[in-house]
Order: structure tokens, then C-alpha cells, then sequence
């Protein structure tokens, strides 16, 4: 599809207006239940009932601790926008998605009938689990938005407790979020740890000794994925126009669909200009918002210019959860089947309690080390996310 200049052509402020400003926290099932939506998009000739399965989270920031939910009383969104999806408020949200569940209830319910949820340790041992029941080679990990600041441990640290929080939590590519202009003479080395792709449509002069690429191919399920990384078109560090900031992300989505059967867009961008780019970008298969700090408990078909639609994930922030998304063929066309995993501090199962005390364990350790004044990275590498901890903690008073 071709587009005119003028139909890409808009202002900084119309961007700021459509994306709203958002902070909330969500969730869409409890330990045990959850809620599924299914979304297609015409894709290639794999077999059917090939593809993979995608575990998403975003923007974790500095929720370490399990913490109250925060219902919101108002959600800011874009005028045309009034009562579609993430854009609800209270008991709203259940009737705009169709889903009803014990979470979503102790959501919008009295603060009395709430419980603390989430905290990095859970959230850890969330993905362990899930990771334990699923095909190794079939599995993809994505970590979307803030997740290496927005905490005292993260700038105590200059970045350094977020790789290691990317490793615990084993995610298998990231998008380059602000780390490049909080710390921007230690970017490259914190990429460097990280030792795992971090995606981004980046110009030269930003990009830390060129390790961010446009975008990342991997092998899952019998399919080529691509994952392609969309930064914030508002970062202090962003000196291109809006318009140049959306060619890069468009040639760099079709230069992905022409190598991928299954092309996915981490939109660090916010939750509007995540759904601006849904109805532009024609090479895309599924997008993942994040920075707009939104939940919504199923995927969201967003209908593109061309009259097709493509799924859109709100996986919401804070640790609250895992999107799990089972990729499938059929037909030739991508069949997407999503469910929201609870990141339960208190699980049912005893293997995932013993696994989170240990994880709770390890960052607290880590946590009274940094408070010591430790400055650098902490010191263990996260050999088998969790399976150990070296003297140099073990010992922290």
C-alpha cells in the first residue's frame, strides 16, 4: 500500500494528544484462570498448527515488591477513541472486553477485597513455569518498555540492576528504551552484558556502537520470526521528525516481512501512537504497546487503512503478569490465541513457592547490597536465572 505524504504528515502535538497519558495496572485472571482471544492475519504457507508461542511483559519499572493493584478513576485517551479498548475505566473494562473473572473483579472492587499481586520475584517465577510446560524451541520471550529504570535500584545502579533483571527473567530480545539517554556513556556496556538482541529503528548517531538492529530474526515453532523494535518518538534523545521516525519503523517492518513469516512490533511508543502505528503498518502481524503502562485482557483487532486488521497486546506494567501468546497456522492464514498469566507472590504450587522464595531471596540480597553502595553490576551472573547465588551476595550483611 502506498501512502500520500499527507497522510503521514502530522504534528508533535496531535501524537501527544492521541497517546494520553496513562498509568495503571491490570489484570485479566487469577493463578489459575485466564481469558483467551483469538485474531487472524493472512500470512504464509507453514503447516498447520506450526508456529510459536510468545511470552510478553512490559515496563516492570521499579515494581520489585508485590504491591496493591491501582484502579484507575479516569484513563486519558484520544476523543474518537471513547470506549474502545485500552481506554476504560472501572467496572467498564469488563464490559468492553466480555471478560469476567475473580482478578478482574478484585480489580475494580473495593480496596478492602484486594490483595497484593506482581513484584519482579513473581513475575520471575511466573515465566519459569510457563517456560517448564512449554517446547523449548517453540518459545520466544519479548520484554517491551522501562524495565531497566523508573526505580532507586536502577539508578543506584546506572542501569546495571536492569540487565540483570532482563537476564533473570530470560527474555530473549528487548527493546533499546531509556537507558540510552539516563546512562548514555554506559549504554553500550549495559548492552554488552546483556548479551541478547536489543532492537530499535535507530539513526547512526544514536545507536550505541551499532548494537541495536532495526530488527532481530529467530527460528521458533518451524517459523522465522522477526521482531522489530518501535522506540519512543519522544525521547530526549529522538532528533528526528515524526515522519522520519515512522519511515524507519515502515521500511524496516517490510524489509522484516520479506525475510519472516511472522513479523511483531515492540512499540515502546504508548498506548495511542502503538495503536496509530497498528492502522499504518501493513508488513506487521501483531503488535505489543508499552510505555503507556496499559492492560487489556484480550489481544485487540485494530482495523488497518487497507480494511484488514492486525492484533494489538496491552500486556499492562508493573509486574503484574505474563501475556502468553500461542502463534498458529492455519490455512495460511496466523491464528493468535492469548491468555493473561497472573504473577501470583503466593502460588498454589509448591515447586513455584520454593522457586520464588529463592528468587525474593536473591534480590533482597542483591537489593542490601546495592544500599551498601555498590555501584556496578551485581555481582552474579543469573547462570540458570535463579539456581544460585554466589558468596559475594550470599554474604551481604
Amino acid at each position: 500500500m502506498i501512502f500520500r505524504k499527507d497522510d503521514i504528515r502530522f504534528s508533535r502535538r496531535h501524537f501527544l494528544g492521541f497517546g494520553g497519558v496513562l498509568a495503571a495496572t491490570g489484570l485479566s485472571g487469577c493463578a489459575t484462570g485466564f481469558s483467551r482471544s483469538t485474531a487472524e492475519a493472512p500470512r504464509h504457507g507453514l503447516p498447520d498448527q506450526s508456529g510459536p508461542t510468545l511470552l510478553l511483559y512490559a515496563d516492570v519499572l521499579d515494581a520489585h515488591q508485590p504491591e496493591y493493584p491501582a484502579t484507575p478513576a479516569t484513563r486519558l485517551g484520544p476523543a474518537a477513541a471513547l470506549g474502545r479498548a485500552p481506554w476504560a475505566t472501572g467496572r467498564s473494562l469488563e464490559t468492553l472486553s466480555g471478560v469476567t473473572t475473580e482478578a478482574t473483579r478484585a480489580l475494580i472492587g473495593s480496596p478492602l477485597g484486594q490483595r497484593p499481586i506482581g513484584g519482579s520475584s513473581a513475575l520471575a517465577t511466573t515465566l519459569w513455569d510457563l517456560r517448564r510446560r512449554l517446547p523449548a524451541d517453540a518459545t520466544l520471550t519479548l520484554e517491551n518498555g522501562q524495565c531497566w529504570n523508573g526505580g532507586g535500584l536502577g539508578y543506584l545502579t546506572q542501569g546495571d540492576s536492569g540487565v540483570t533483571l532482563s537476564q533473570w527473567l530470560n527474555a530473549d530480545v528487548r527493546v533499546s528504551s531509556d537507558e540510552r539517554h539516563l546512562w548514555p556513556e554506559r549504554t553500550a556496556s549495559l548492552y554488552r552484558r546483556f548479551a541478547r538482541p536489543v532492537v530499535g529503528c535507530l539513526d547512526e548517531r544514536r545507536n550505541p556502537e551499532s548494537l541495536v538492529a532495526d530488527f532481530e530474526l529467530f527460528e521458533r515453532g518451524g517459523a522465522r520470526l522477526a521482531v522489530v523494535g518501535a522506540t519512543d518518538p519522544h525521547a530526549t534523545d529522538e532528533p528526528r521528525q515524526l515522519d522520519d521516525w515512522f519511515h524507519a519503523i515502515q521500511a524496516a517492518s517490510q524489509s522484516a516481512r520479506d525475510q519472516a513469516d511472522l513479523v511483531i512490533i515492540l512499540a515502546d511508543t504508548g498506548s495511542g501512537p502503538a495503536r496509530w502505528l497498528a492502522e499504518r503498518l501493513d508488513a506487521a502481524d501483531l503488535i505489543v504497546a508499552a510505555r503507556g503502562q496499559d492492560f487489556w485482557p484480550t489481544l485487540v483487532e485494530v482495523e488497518r487503512r487497507r480494511g484488514d486488521t492486525v492484533p494489538l497486546c496491552f500486556p499492562g506494567s508493573r509486574a503484574t503478569g505474563v501475556f502468553q501468546i500461542a502463534c498458529r497456522a492455519r490455512h495460511g492464514r496466523w491464528r493468535f490465541e492469548s491468555r493473561f498469566v497472573l504473577a501470583d507472590p503466593a502460588p498454589r504450587d509448591a515447586g513455584m513457592a520454593d522457586r520464588l522464595a529463592e528468587h525474593q531471596r536473591q534480590l533482597d540480597a542483591c537489593a542490601r547490597l546495592t544500599a551498601t553502595g555498590w555501584i556496578g553490576p551485581w555481582p552474579w551472573p543469573p547462570t540458570g536465572y535463579g539456581d544460585a547465588t554466589p558468596p559475594a551476595v550470599a554474604g551481604t550483611p
